[in-house]
């Protein structure tokens, strides 16, 4: 989650490029591939890590490719939707 946040205060890397395509492929598989268990810490962390990944995706939204882009916005209506509280919260924060 550090290096996620991390990666919000650097400049985004070219799409373009290399570093950039591989940057892609690595959020988009956080998007895609992240379950969330019931396992409740390992539940937080799960959460945690998507959040952050969806923050650098929408920090950046015009150098994101649009199938990118579309999977993010669906996760956080997602999140919109669970009845608890706190994860409801933290998708409006992202999306705000």
């Amino acid at each position: 989650m550090k290096l996620l946040r991390l990666l919000q205060k650097l400049p985004f890397a070219d799409p373009g490029s290399e570093s950039g395509v591989k940057l892609m492929t690595i959020l988009q598989k956080i998007i895609q591939k992240t379950e969330v268990t019931k396992h409740q810490n390992k539940n937080n962390a799960d959460h945690g890590v998507l959040f952050e990944a969806s923050k650098v995706i929408l920090q950046n939204y015009e150098s994101v490719p649009d199938k990118l882009k579309k999977e993010t916005v669906q996760l956080l209506g997602i999140f919109i939707q669970v009845k608890e509280p706190n994860i409801r919260y933290l998708a409006l924060e992202t999306v705000c």
